[in-house]
């Protein structure tokens, strides 16, 4: 969605708020002190996105047309500054009009007063120079069974002479006119009224254009338009449908709009009630999240102090193996030393032997040597004999160095996979507690 459209859509959305807080309260003659609060915020934030800043050339096109009041938030004021600037329009149309006429000429009437209001449109259009008529339609209020009080129309002609970039209206009042029934329109004197008009709205002839005699379009739509004046009131018009027919009897009577406002009620408390039962339900849901996050802090903290307990077993695990490790190959060492220093011993006693023979052979052979052959003989038969001999016990030296050899290493190789087994222990412990770790966290 682009800025334009989501824009539209907020202008869109506002303006049907102010419509929807105007329902059943009779342009503001039915509003409760809540229904007052809540126009006036769906005034203010209809006037926030849909704040006019146009002129003349731009704005024209967006006025023109038929209005219609559906909210005067002067409508309650039994007092009013106003009063006492209009109260002199009274000589026109007697007295006993007085205070209802001049009233409703500026939209401020009485809610309990003896006149019924009817409909108050605008029409704003106009070749050359932009005009707007207000029509107001009033009625005697008369008790049942009697039958309705003749219908009066007061229709009020201005010249729009200049529209501001803030919105603000330069009105020229050009003509006031009285209508009942068939009789013939009345018109009013427009200049003797100009003179009755204190000071204040005479600075410029014919001209509301100071203080509480200032309007200006503050918020504008294609459906909804915001009016305010200086004294600080504002009266909300909706646009007319294309053929919108002009008969009044199409507006509600005052049973229907109470009844309307009493279901407008109804479907606020309804509102209030959903409302509190959806805050009771995300404070449920928001203490519900908080035992979850509390109690997956729990399984995580467990989770990570078994893997610290299952790496610090590893590590001992890893250390004792090391350990075991060394002492063995210690042990092998010493063993393989303890075999070649018992192997060199016995050979050098058996070449001490043999030296020994050889010596004992040779002296003999000296001393025998002037003796016949057959002694030699014998002598070296003999020495033969000592040297197999020797020889013989020099090959047992070597088979029992290699036997004690052998069982070394055979008791190395043993104790060796008793450190195996010991690793392949450990290892599988780990195992089983990082599986039990990731069980519980899957039972999450």
């Amino acid at each position: 969605m682009t800025e334009v459209d989501r824009a539209a859509l907020a202008l869109d959305s506002s303006a049907a708020a102010v419509i929807e807080a105007s329902l059943g309260l009779d342009r503001g003659i039915l509003a409760s002190a809540d229904d007052t609060e809540r126009m006036v915020r769906a005034v203010e934030n209809f006037e926030a996105v849909a704040a006019v800043a146009q002129e003349d050339s731009s704005l024209t096109p967006l006025l023109a047309g038929q209005w219609r009041l559906v909210y005067s938030s002067s409508l309650d004021d039994q007092g009013g500054a106003f009063r006492k600037v209009v109260g002199q329009l009274g000589q026109y149309v007697g007295r006993s009009l007085e205070a209802e006429i001049t009233s409703l000429l500026l939209i401020v009437p009485a809610a309990r007063s003896a006149l019924q209001l009817g409909e108050v449109s605008q029409t704003i259009g106009g070749d050359g120079v932009l005009t707007m008529e207000e029509e107001i339609s009033l009625r005697s209020r008369v008790p049942w069974p009697l039958p309705k009080a003749p219908e009066c129309l007061v229709s009020i002609m201005s010249d729009i002479r200049d529209i501001n970039a803030s919105g603000q209206l330069c009105l020229t009042l050009s003509s006031v006119k009285l209508r009942v029934l068939t009789f013939p329109a009345v018109t009013l004197p427009i200049a003797s009224m100009r003179k009755s008009l204190p000071p204040l709205y005479t600075q410029r002839p014919g001209q509301l254009e100071s203080g509480s005699g200032r309007l200006r379009v503050s918020a504008l739509s294609r459906t909804v338009r915001v009016m305010r004046s200086g004294a600080g009131d504002f009266r909300v018009f909706v646009r007319k449908p294309e053929g919108t027919p002009a008969n009044k009897a199409e507006q509600l009577d005052a049973a229907a709009l109470g009844n309307l406002a009493l279901a407008r009620k109804q479907a606020e408390e309804k509102r209030e009630s959903e409302k509190e039962e959806l805050s009771q339900k995300l404070r449920l849901a928001a203490a519900t999240a908080v035992a979850l996050a509390e109690e997956k802090e729990d399984l995580e903290r467990t989770l990570r102090q078994n893997e610290e307990a299952a790496a610090k077993a590893a590590t001992a695990a890893a250390v004792e193996l090391q350990e075991a490790t060394r002492l063995a190959e210690a042990k092998v060492a010493a063993v393989q030393a303890v075999a070649a220093a018992e192997l060199a011993e016995e050979r050098n006693r058996a070449e001490e032997k043999m030296a020994e023979a050889a010596m004992a052979a040779k002296a003999q052979k000296e001393q025998m040597l002037a003796e016949h052959t057959k002694a030699i003989t014998e002598v070296e038969m003999r020495a033969a004999a000592d040297v197999t001999a020797a020889q013989r016990e020099l090959d047992l030296a070597k088979a029992r160095a290699e036997e004690s050899t052998a069982a070394a290493r055979e008791a190395f190789a043993v104790e060796k996979r008793v450190l195996t087994q010991k690793i392949v222990d450990a290892e599988e412990k780990v195992d089983k507690a990082k599986q039990a770790a990731l069980a519980a966290i899957g039972n999450l």
